[in-house]
């Protein structure tokens, strides 16, 4: 229907946010550390690699999601409803983001194994792969599409690329072998209960206000707190259940933050 592309578009550019954020930053930083162990045959180095960085990932994008889920209407009410952008709109925006938001994680988890096949020059598989989703895509779309409206489109990008991240894990274990996926499992589940009693807390905060009837000032105001509050649950949580993962992740912050005060002296 009309507004169906622009839907789709300022959607998937609220859901590309998070994965410019982290995603993306991290596939780029991954690259030249997975073609050092490729070159070096260091493959239980990678494999520790690969380990570490599904559970930065996940400990991210689990948050993200479980937010984009609570708060798909607000966000876009906040960053796009005014002048023509309709009520309407917003509805059918944030219909599309909250579909976009499923695919979140597993489309993070692709950033990450595509650089591993890059390290041992392999391009054909992930491109291969790449290939077929696209196909699955396109068929899932034409299905979904007639139920779901434009929302099916979105929902379908997130079904394919939960298709391209189990084909590229998959594909990634016969040429390495075996990846720990018990240790990836244990931190999602733990990253999953907080996200979720996060989700809970703001959905509980959310509802304490008539949020369609505020002016914006008001609307942004509460977004922000509502945003911030899921964050301090979410990380005390973390402390709690999952201690390690939050010192891994102020780990690579603190490294980050060293190599730049060291660039700048230089």
């Amino acid at each position: 229907e009309e507004g169906s592309v622009s839907s789709l578009y300022y959607a998937s550019r609220v859901q590309e946010l998070t994965l410019g954020l982290f995603s993306i930053g991290l596939s780029i930083a991954l690259l030249p550390t997975f073609s050092e162990q490729a070159f070096r045959r260091d493959i239980q180095g990678m494999k520790k690699t690969l380990v570490f960085s599904f559970k930065f990932i996940l400990f991210i994008t689990l948050p993200a999601m479980v937010g984009l889920l609570i708060l798909h209407r607000p966000i876009i009410q906040v960053l796009l409803e005014r002048g023509l952008f309709s009520g309407l709109s917003t509805a059918m925006t944030s219909q599309c983001l909250f579909y976009f938001a499923f695919g979140l994680p597993f489309i993070s988890g692709v950033k990450i194994l595509a650089p591993a096949f890059y390290s041992f020059k392999d391009i054909k598989t992930p491109v291969t792969v790449a290939f077929f989703v696209m196909i699955t895509y396109i068929g899932l779309s034409l299905i979904l599409m007639n139920p779901l409206r434009v929302s099916g489109i979105a929902l379908a990008l997130s079904l394919a690329s939960v298709l391209n991240f189990a084909a590229l894990f998959i594909l990634l274990e016969r040429k390495i072998g075996r990846i720990q996926k018990k240790e990836i499992v244990l931190s999602a589940v733990k990253s999953a209960f907080s996200a979720a009693v996060m989700g809970l807390a703001v959905w509980f905060f959310m509802g304490q206000f008539d949020f369609p009837g505020m002016i914006f000032l008001e609307k942004l105001a509460v977004l922000s707190a509502a945003i911030g509050l899921g964050i301090m649950v979410y990380v005390v949580l973390s402390l709690v259940v999952s201690h390690e993962d939050l010192r891994s992740l102020k780990d690579v912050f603190s490294r980050k933050r060293d190599s730049t005060e060291s660039g700048d002296k230089l």
